[in-house]
């Protein structure tokens, strides 16, 4: 019976730090999927007593590959806004990690945002326009070229 009580009493501790430490730190993305290439904007904040202090942004590709560590420092009302670009090599999913330290004692929060590879339509489009506008200016030169000669030739 001891020990039921005890390991009751062990995972009511063990939620309530939980709890606090979900209080502590929060962090969300602009978005729940970004597009490779694109500016991302992480948003967060961290409790009252802990403003003005740095905090740990961590960004990991799906393969666990770190691809940005910056440390940022929470404004007077403990808020903190990091962008950065998602690299055009990402797909899957990217996990954002914040983190802050209280006495030696980290503490974080989580997000996972998906990435897709740019639009390959788009660039597609863009360059057939171009060439299209290309096209379209070498006709109009060929044309003045001949009503020039014509008129030289009258």
């Amino acid at each position: 019976m001891k020990l039921v009580a005890s390991f009751f009493i062990l995972l009511l501790i063990s939620g309530i730090s939980v709890v606090y430490a979900a209080s502590i730190i929060s962090i969300e993305i602009d978005s729940n999927t970004l597009e490779a290439g694109e500016i991302a904007e992480i948003n967060g904040s961290v409790e009252s007593s802990l403003a003005g202090k740095p905090v740990g942004i961590e960004v990991k590709d799906s393969d666990g590959t770190i691809i940005l560590i910056r440390s940022i420092t929470s404004d007077s009302n403990g808020n903190f806004t990091l962008k950065f670009k998602v690299p055009s090599s990402s797909s899957g999913n990217l996990d954002i990690t914040g983190s802050v330290e209280i006495d030696g004692q980290s503490f974080s929060e989580s997000v996972s945002v998906s990435v897709s590879k740019a639009s390959a339509v788009v660039e597609v489009e863009a360059e057939k326009e171009a060439a299209e506008a290309k096209a379209a200016a070498e006709a109009k030169a060929a044309a003045e070229a001949k009503a020039a000669a014509e008129a030289k030739a009258a």
